[in-house]
């Protein structure tokens, strides 16, 4: 009989390890880029969020932002890094 897991699985294992070594490099590049600082209504527009979505974030820490005097400024860059889908 067919171990049909044992099969997916070794199929899938050198997908798996590209995938790991893919996110590695993204992640790599990602470090030595400049942060793409942003208000939170570029972030909103970039991100397909609402305003009030991307300040909820920034509030609770789940969106990357800087204070800059009194400007609360969003960074692209690390979310590019870290969303792989949605914030």
């Amino acid at each position: 009989m067919i171990d049909i897991a044992a099969e997916v699985t070794t199929a899938l294992t050198p997908v798996l390890a590209e995938l790991r070594e893919l996110r590695a490099e993204m992640a790599a590049l990602r470090a030595s880029q400049s942060p793409r600082l942003v208000s939170p209504a570029e972030a909103a527009r970039a991100l397909g969020l609402s305003i009030a979505t991307v300040r909820r974030r920034i509030a609770d820490q789940t969106l990357p932002s800087r204070h800059i005097g009194r400007r609360v400024l969003v960074n692209l860059t690390t979310m590019a890094t870290t969303s792989e889908g949605r914030p």
